[in-house]
């Protein structure tokens, strides 16, 4: 190959750039989640999961909303619920804490609000 068809780096005459080493493809692929967000969405799913594990039956009358600064934020279908879960909340936290760790979740926010066809089932 003649120096010609060598890439060039911005600002240099006749000086050719040096080639790039290949990367690690954990590096790149670590990159790629960082960048395209696939690492929040993977949270999410992490959290969701916890949620149905420790909420139960009354998952099914939920949907799991976002975490901001160590709060969960859960969207209830009806107050009574909502009373319930006031109820379960200790025991909700130390399982969520249990489960997921790395989100640090340290308290629940309830709120009534309709869920739409949105209902997250709990899987057997």
């Amino acid at each position: 190959m003649n120096r010609r068809n060598l890439p060039r780096r911005r600002g240099t005459i006749g000086r050719v750039a040096a080639p790039r080493r290949p990367e690690p493809i954990g590096e790149v692929l670590s990159e790629l989640m960082i960048r395209r967000g696939y690492a929040r969405l993977q949270a999410r799913q992490l959290i969701q999961d916890a949620w149905l594990a420790a909420a139960g039956e009354a998952a099914t009358h939920t949907r799991v909303g976002r975490v901001h600064r160590g709060v969960l934020e859960v969207v209830v279908d009806h107050s009574a619920w909502v009373q319930e879960l006031i109820y379960q909340k200790p025991q909700l936290l130390a399982e969520l804490t249990q489960r997921v760790p790395d989100e640090r979740i340290n308290d629940l926010r309830f709120r009534v609000e309709p869920l739409d066809n949105q209902v997250f089932h709990r899987q057997e």
